[in-house]
């Protein structure tokens, strides 16, 4: 009986280990880096904002990635865009309308569905 246990114990970490891998870490060991950020007047659909907050993001990775960004509103609630096949050395960017300066990325090597990014609503719920 006690095996048993002691089996089902390693199982079960063994389990939430590899899970645990498979979730995309934010900004994945410093592979993507802002090089610059703005405050600037309305940018995309941010039409009665004189507040927007623009950051830009270069891969730094020798390796092509895919990479979630969310720039957080004054509301608290996070503004997110999805880049798939980020070369090395490519800059991306996103926007918050009326921005805090916050954000967080994500980052997978492109295509590896493996690594799960958290969804929308994930980041709305976790970060603050």
């Amino acid at each position: 009986m006690k095996t048993s246990i002691k089996i089902l114990v390693l199982i079960t970490a063994s389990v939430l280990v590899s899970n645990y891998s498979s979730i995309a870490q934010s900004n994945n060991e410093g592979c993507i880096v802002k090089v610059n950020s703005e405050w600037s007047n309305p940018v995309g659909n941010c039409i009665n904002s004189n507040n927007t907050y623009k950051a830009y993001f270069v891969n730094q990775c020798g390796k092509s990635v895919d990479i979630k960004l969310a720039i957080q509103e004054k509301s608290n609630r996070w503004r997110v865009f999805n880049h798939l096949n980020i070369s090395p050395g490519d800059t991306v960017s996103g926007y918050a309308c009326d921005g805090t300066g916050k954000f967080v990325t994500w980052s997978r090597p492109t295509g590896n569905k493996s690594i799960v990014f958290p969804t929308d609503d994930e980041i709305n719920r976790d970060y603050k």
